[in-house]
């Protein structure tokens, strides 16, 4: 059985403009390797 985990990421993570100054903090790492 090779199931991968389900984990939450935050939208700022991705690259969504949803920061209170309306920027992002895209994370390569994140979208690229965990995706």
């Amino acid at each position: 059985m090779n199931t991968q985990p389900v984990i939450g990421i935050s939208g700022c993570l991705t690259g969504s403009a949803v920061r209170f100054d309306g920027g992002h903090k895209r994370m390569g790492f994140v979208m690229d390797e965990l995706a």
